[in-house]
């Protein structure tokens, strides 16, 4: 009986997602099955944690659940079918007779009145006339007939069509429906609870993206701002979250990621450096476990039936055997002349299959005749030892055995143990998780018409198109702009995203902070003054790249794109234009000559004037950006500043992201309720007397 469950907690990563199952028990219950599950879900990454209640949750199994087929009301009757259609049979074979007969009834033709040489005969008009009759009412007789039998040929049909559908879907109860098939979790619960038991699995699907975006809603008068973190969220894992916390993360679950060495240290006499392996290859001289088996059975003993225990024992005896054969080995490289015989190994053809594997307490099927014994030199066990060590030297790859080619993240209650007769005996291998799917559907009696593989491969090229499916415009790639750590984001509340393949705009959190407004004008370029947002991140985490929607006073101003933020950083962001501030800017030229008449001199005399006008009813800080001529090294020009009110400062576009602008300047002032402010700089551009500026000596339009 399936277990109850429901989606409680949803991680998405930048690919792929963790879902977090519940479970609510009250009391004991000795096996937890859990249906419903994706089948694109990896199998190796299921996790159960036991929350609250006094139990232990044994390994999980995966498999594949089916819904059976709805009970037919009642049985169909296969007698009854078989005579129906030979009824059906009877009667239209009967009809076509009677259609032959009235073919034939109606090729009779009345004679013509015979010719004679002399006076005709007389016609033998009642002959002629009973003939007419015999016909006409013969054919009368068998269409009637004919009717009868149609009319009740179709009542047989339909009841023997009902009966065939019946019978097939009867035919078809052990058959599963493709639409209903999906994953299984089950795992056993040891101990008996004295209340609530909460149990949570976990378990990873690839199909779902996520891009950050934002809203932000500026108070011009207050400074008040509200920053709405929001996601973009697309998932076709083939379940729909519904009423889920979300978590949006940047790592990669799947990343792999190599733990660090750490070398012992050691007080006294220095010891050579410790191989840190990570991996230790399968035990030597495993096989001298199976001499007696490979001999076979003493004349006159009993069959011992072997058991799970035993095949336990044995796993452990192998660490064994390993241990005291690297002792011989060390011994036997520091004694070359010693030699000694191998353990009888078996032929491979004396082996056993896995499905007749006798550690499966299935019954002693039979030992085959001993293995001829091979005898090996004294420098194979250090050929073998120093293969060993080369094999797990630091930086080389760890072998993969074949079995376990086709699953990179192996777990235990995967493994099997092979037979005494099968060619890979006394080691553990993963199993076939295909052949654990079909074990699963034959529990509940059903079978999978359509191929399983091609069921599996499908769904899990729907999650994989999901996963890579290109942004909304605006929205930015995370993966390259996260360096080194990974963050968090947390849904305040619990959302809703369908399995459905299209991104879902969602609400994670709202946090309000203060925006310093800033009065950007450029007039040298544009007149129109802009409102600029100094805006500190209210949170302990960045805030990624994204587009962001700009809220004034409730209306909608533009959308721009948010940098990357660190935690309690600021950012600058756009407001659009003040009409409520306004700009003029006037120049003014002036050209004299200097000096002797020898080396004489050309002064430029440019004069920019600055008009700010404040209409708004509240004090504004303004920032005036203007730009003076830079001349390049070792050129025949001198800039001198001769009078600037209020003094300004040299300023860097670079600090705001822009391309570095040489000479630039600025002012920054405050700007009074309904006043105008007036800014003046002088600066005179020397030159020699016979020389001129590429582009004309005026500099300022």
């Amino acid at each position: 009986m399936p277990t109850p469950s429901r989606i409680e907690r949803v991680r998405v990563y930048r690919t792929g997602a963790t879902v977090t199952r519940v479970v609510d028990l009250e009391g004991s219950q000795p096996e937890i099955e859990i249906v419903g599950l994706p089948l694109a879900l990896l199998d190796s990454t299921v996790r159960v944690r036991v929350k609250t209640g006094d139990v232990r949750a044994g390994a999980p199994q995966i498999g594949l659940f089916a819904r059976p087929p709805a009970d037919l009301p009642d049985p169909p009757d296969e007698a009854r079918l078989r005579e129906l259609r030979r009824s059906i049979e009877r009667d239209e074979a009967h009809i076509a007779a009677l259609r032959h007969e009235c073919d034939l009834l109606a090729g009779i033709r009345v004679p013509a009145r015979p010719r004679g040489e002399g006076r005709p005969p007389a016609s033998p008009m009642p002959a002629r006339v009973a003939l007419e009759r015999f016909t006409h009412g013969s054919i009368d007789q068998r269409l009637g007939r004919i009717r009868e039998l149609e009319v009740g040929l179709h009542g047989k049909r339909e009841e023997a069509a009902d009966l065939a559908d019946r019978l097939h879907r009867s035919n078809r109860e052990h058959l599963a429906d493709r639409q209903t098939v999906s994953k299984a979790v089950r795992f056993p619960l040891h101990g008996d609870p004295a209340g609530p038991v909460r149990i949570e699995v976990d378990y990873h699907v690839p199909g779902a993206r996520w891009a950050p975006t934002y809203q932000c809603h500026v108070d011009t008068r207050t400074g008040d701002t509200a920053i709405h973190q929001r996601a973009v969220v697309v998932q076709d894992t083939g379940e729909d979250w519904s009423r889920v916390q979300l978590e949006l993360s940047t790592a990669l679950p799947t990343r792999f990621s190599e733990l660090p060495e750490l070398a012992s240290i050691r007080i006294g006499k220095a010891q050579p450096p410790a191989v840190q392996r990570g991996f230790r290859p399968p035990p030597t001289g495993a096989a001298a476990l199976f001499a007696d088996f490979d001999r076979g059975p003493l004349p006159g003993a009993p069959r011992v039936q072997p058991t799970r225990a035993w095949a336990v024992q044995t796993v452990a005896l192998d660490d064994v055997l390993e241990m005291a054969e690297l002792e011989v080995e060390e011994e036997m490289a520091d004694s070359p002349d010693m030699d000694f015989d191998e353990s009888p190994e078996p032929a491979p053809e004396m082996r056993m299959d896995r499905a007749e594997s006798a550690l499966a307490a299935d019954g002693f099927l039979g030992a085959p005749p001993p293995a001829p014994q091979r005898a090996r030199s004294a420098a194979a066990p250090a050929k073998r030892k120093k293969a060993r060590e080369r094999d797990m030297a630091p930086g080389k790859p760890m072998p993969m055995e074949p079995d376990e080619a086709h699953d990179a993240l192996p777990t235990f209650a995967d493994l099997r143990l092979a037979g005494a007769r099968s060619p890979d005996r006394g080691r553990l291998s993963p199993a076939d998780p295909r052949a654990e799917y079909r074990a699963s559907l034959d529990r509940l009696g059903l079978t999978l018409e359509d191929d399983l593989s091609g069921l599996l491969d499908q769904a899990q090229q729907r999650a994989r198109a999901a996963a890579s499916v290109g942004l909304p415009p605006g929205t930015s790639d995370i993966a390259g702009v996260i360096g080194a750590f990974d963050y968090t984001l947390h849904a305040e509340h619990r959302v809703d995203v369908p399995s459905d393949g299209t991104f879902h705009s969602i609400a994670l959190a709202s946090r309000s902070t203060r925006a310093e407004l800033t009065y950007v004008v450029v007039p040298r370029v544009d007149t129109n003054v802009f409102r600029v947002a100094a805006i500190h991140n209210p949170t302990e985490a960045p805030m990624l790249p994204g587009p962001v929607e700009v809220y004034v006073g409730g209306r909608y101003v533009l959308s721009s794109q948010l940098p990357l933020v660190g935690p309690r950083g600021r950012f600058h962001l756009g407001l659009g234009v003040e009409q409520g501030v306004r700009c003029a800017r006037n120049t003014h030229f002036r050209e004299s000559r200097s000096g002797a008449a020898v080396v004489a001199m050309n002064e430029l005399h440019h004069t920019i004037d600055v008009t700010l006008h404040n209409q708004l009813d509240r004090p504004i800080h303004a920032e005036v950006r203007e730009r003076i001529p830079a001349p390049a090294e070792n050129a025949e020009v001198a800039v001198e500043e001769v009078r600037v009110e209020p003094p300004w400062e040299p300023w860097d576009q670079r600090k705001v992201g822009g391309a570095r602008v040489l000479g630039g300047r600025r002012w920054t002032l405050d700007v009074p309720a309904g006043e105008r402010t007036r800014l003046e700089a002088h600066y005179v551009v020397k030159i020699y007397a016979n020389n001129e500026i590429v582009g004309g000596n005026r500099r300022e339009a």
